[in-house]
Formats: structure tokens, C-alpha cells, sequence
């Protein structure tokens, strides 16, 4: 018997995850305004962008395959609300009896005892849901996270869900605080200058980052503006 690593057919499996997670989007999504506004404007005003790394794209694939197994994928026309589209993960959707009229689903290899939904370093997660409940005119939102190395304890895979219930109060505030982070990206797209002020998801966003090597203007988490932090 012998046996030989091919890499050539590794590539190509990445390249393939990369065609399919790395799409080009037109128009403003509302993740484009909760995470960090500078990749949005280098997407928009450059051309010489380097492409996501495997290793990113093994961390999208990994959180689609979870979707698609909950949902498969639908031909589904994003939501628009004044100019930012919205596509939430499930909508109206049924698992048996359990009925679920919104519901982000998140991946994470972040220690499944130490995770808690209240925490600011997930609050970008919040804010999805918000404004996703303000498309769907819903105050009622699930998240479902899938921890992909549970406790760090086998067995390591597990699961957990929470119920979040917003106030009207809540959702059009957060609203309200979406739409001038819209007006942030607007201007700076037609000024030609990075967006000010910057904002960012987490403090280790840079880390992750395909374009941190091409961010000339990049500042430290700690001077960048958020305005619920």
C-alpha cells in the first residue's frame, strides 16, 4: 500500500470553500455596519484585496455546514430597511413543534462554561438579532451556538440556545444606532477617506482579519469609537 498526501486536492477543496464563502455583495448588510467598518470601505473603494486564508475559510464552512444542516439553504430576497439589507440565518421556521420566528446561529471554539450571552465581547451577536427583529417586526430572538469544542472535556461538541426578548424601546435605539453607522460608511465612501469614526465588533477582529496587512489606517481597538461600549 502507499500512501501520499495531495495537497493539490487540498487547495482546490479550500479554493472550492473559498468561491462559495467569499461571494461579492452589492449594497450595505447589516453585518457590514457590526463589524468592523474599514473592511467594508477597502471592499468598496479597492481592488487589490487579498483573498480569505484557509484557515478562515474552514471557520466559514464550518458555520454554514451547522446552518444548512438546521435549514438548508433556500432562494431567500434579503430583507431592505432604509438602504441595509438583511438576510437573518432562520426565520419562521419549525424544529418539530418548536416554533422559531428568528434565530442566529453562531460557531465558536470559545470554552462553552466560560460563555455567557450577556457578555459585551458577544454583544455584536445581540445587535444582529436586534436588527434582524426590526425586519421581521418581532421582539422574540433565538441564538444557537454551537461550541465546537464544548468544555474542552469530551465529549467536546455541544450545543446551547437562548431566548432573547426585546423591547420595542430596544430594537428602534439599536436601530437608530445602525443607521448612522450606514451614514459613517456613506460618507466616507463618497469622501474617498476611511470611516470615522471606526468602528469595530471585538477586540481581536484585527486578528482574524484578511485585509489587516493592507490597513494602512488601522488603530488600536482601544481608540476606536463604539458607541454602546
Amino acid at each position: 500500500m502507499k500512501i501520499i498526501e495531495s495537497q493539490d486536492l487540498t487547495n482546490k477543496i479550500y479554493d472550492a470553500i473559498r468561491q462559495r464563502t467569499q461571494k461579492e455583495r452589492t449594497g450595505c448588510h447589516l453585518s457590514d455596519l457590526i463589524y468592523c467598518n474599514y473592511k467594508f470601505f477597502f471592499r468598496k473603494t479597492r481592488k487589490d484585496l487579498p483573498p480569505i486564508s484557509n484557515e478562515q475559510a474552514m471557520l466559514f464552512w464550518s458555520g454554514y455546514a451547522l446552518q444548512y444542516f438546521l435549514k438548508p439553504f433556500q432562494a431567500t430576497i434579503p430583507h431592505h430597511i432604509d438602504d441595509i439589507y438583511l438576510t437573518p440565518d432562520i426565520e419562521n421556521a419549525y424544529f418539530l413543534d418548536f416554533y422559531i420566528p428568528l434565530a442566529e446561529v453562531k460557531t465558536t471554539r470559545v470554552n462553552m462554561a466560560r460563555f455567557d450571552p450577556s457578555s459585551k465581547t458577544v454583544n455584536h451577536y445581540i445587535e444582529q438579532m436586534m436588527g434582524y427583529s426590526k425586519a421581521l417586526d418581532t421582539n422574540i430572538a433565538y441564538l444557537i451556538v454551537f461550541f465546537a469544542c464544548g468544555s474542552y472535556n469530551p465529549p467536546f461538541p455541544s450545543l446551547k440556545t437562548w431566548q432573547f426578548e426585546f423591547t420595542k424601546e430596544e430594537i428602534n435605539k439599536k436601530w437608530e444606532e445602525i443607521l448612522g453607522r450606514r451614514d459613517v460608511l456613506d460618507r466616507a465612501i463618497k469622501d474617498l477617506s476611511l470611516p470615522t469614526p471606526h468602528f469595530m465588533a471585538f477586540k481581536k477582529e484585527c486578528d482574524y482579519c484578511e485585509l489587516v496587512d493592507i490597513c494602512d489606517g488601522q488603530k488600536d481597538y482601544e481608540n476606536s469609537l463604539r458607541l454602546d461600549l
